[in-house]
């Protein structure tokens, strides 16, 4: 076994170690505002500085994944499985980036506006249902051997789990809706609607970005992934050799 081959692999266990306890960190922050917000309807200062520590700690993760993966690429000179793996991790880390600077969004909102209670339960369940999505496809990651076996069930299991979310979803925004023919609401419903809506929308997109870092590192075991995507949309769900079908199919179309 090569001595740079052990340099690559040691580079990815490091990488993966610390990419996972960055995700843990935004899971954490995500976790954190739905608890604090259920006790207490509202974000008090001490809890505003502690969400401004852990965005602040955020930051700092990042940069240094992003340090670590430019050193292992100039270290090592990887081979294309190991350099899309490091890629992956880079495309990754941007959008737990983003995933933790709508927590710190969403808190700001809601401390600047006086939202009433039904406003304030309509988030909560926003929040709940991106978070328990977001938990469905990390647990795919998590349990890494199902990609490298599988990656294609794995998405497609993926997009079982969103379209679940996507069917949830319209729940909240019938809710938001109902705010403005509610007698009870107040006159400044203009800013109610625009904050919860903001708000909501960071919820959704907090699930696609955890669809996205799924699909990087689906990117690392099928090289072919992103360009042939669509295939994928007719696989059998039940399927248990998916992977083999879209190799076959992705085979068959470079062929033509």
């Amino acid at each position: 076994m090569s001595s740079n081959y052990q340099l690559v692999k040691t580079s990815e266990k490091d990488l993966t170690q610390h990419f996972f306890k960055f995700y843990n960190h935004v899971r954490n922050e995500w976790k954190k505002l739905i608890s604090i917000l259920k006790e207490n309807k509202t974000i008090s200062d001490e809890n505003y500085k502690m969400f401004k520590r852990m965005e602040n700690k955020s930051n700092h993760m990042q940069a240094d994944i992003l340090d670590e993966s430019i050193w292992s690429i100039s270290r090592n000179q990887p081979v294309a499985n190991h350099l899309r793996f490091v890629i992956s991790v880079i495309y990754s880390i941007s959008d737990l980036e983003r995933m933790a600077d709508y927590v710190i969004n969403c808190v700001n909102i809601i401390r600047k506006n006086k939202l009433t209670n039904h406003a304030i339960e309509i988030i909560l369940n926003a929040f709940k249902l991106s978070y328990n999505c977001m938990e469905k496809i990390f647990k795919l990651l998590e349990t890494k051997e199902k990609i490298k076996v599988d990656p294609i069930y794995a998405y497609h299991k993926a997009n079982i789990v969103m379209n679940c979310y996507r069917t949830e979803y319209k729940d909240i925004l019938k809710d938001l809706s109902e705010i403005i023919y509610d007698k009870n609401t107040p006159q400044q419903i203009e800013t109610i609607l625009s904050s919860i809506s903001i708000i909501v929308k960071y919820a959704e997109r907090n699930v696609d970005h955890a669809v996205n870092i799924l699909e990087n590192f689906i990117y690392v075991r099928e090289s072919n992934f992103f360009f042939n995507k669509h295939l994928t949309q007719s696989l059998d769900f039940d399927d248990i050799n998916t992977s083999e079908v879209y190799t076959k199919k992705t085979k068959s179309k470079n062929q033509k």
